[in-house]
């Protein structure tokens, strides 16, 4: 009996937004939507009970919809970096550097994911700045670690 050939499948990684917040998000949501309803109600609000009612509403519906959905926010693949919000895909040979950017210091600092890359038409280096935030589901440096692994 001859063996089967293994096929592996490419390893992505991929920055979604954090399930936890999401979750969390939600659920107060809809709580405070539910509760306008119940508790002042449309009879002591009045004419504001919609516009009240729609933001949690909104927000509810808007974080299902991501938690159901799961699309990721940035993709890191042996073909390249891929941020999805602005549709920018960048392949590994047109990558000049990527880098981690702290900005601010202690409790205030931020980090950004800086990527240099040549466009297709080669005319212009470009610049790209990818806010990681705690409310996504990696840390920066597991981000750093991805890009690493991946550029070789």
């Amino acid at each position: 009996m001859a063996a089967k050939n293994k096929t592996t499948v490419p390893f992505t990684f991929q920055v979604s937004d954090s399930i936890t917040v999401l979750l969390i998000t939600c659920v107060v949501a809809a709580f405070f939507a539910v509760l306008l309803c119940f508790y002042p109600g449309p009879g002591f609000l009045g004419d504001m009970f919609w516009p009240l009612l729609a933001l949690p509403g909104l927000l509810a519906l808007g974080t299902g919809y991501k938690l159901l959905t799961r699309k990721p926010i940035l993709q890191i693949d042996s073909k390249g970096i891929i941020f999805f919000r602005s549709g920018i895909t960048v392949s590994w040979k047109q990558v000049q550097s990527a880098q981690l950017v702290v900005v601010g210091e202690g409790d205030d600092a931020e980090d950004y994911l800086a990527v240099k890359y040549i466009n297709a038409q080669r005319t212009a280096i470009l610049e790209t700045d990818f806010h990681i935030t705690g409310a996504m589901n990696k840390t920066p440096g597991e981000v750093m670690a991805a890009i690493e692994y991946f550029k070789k």
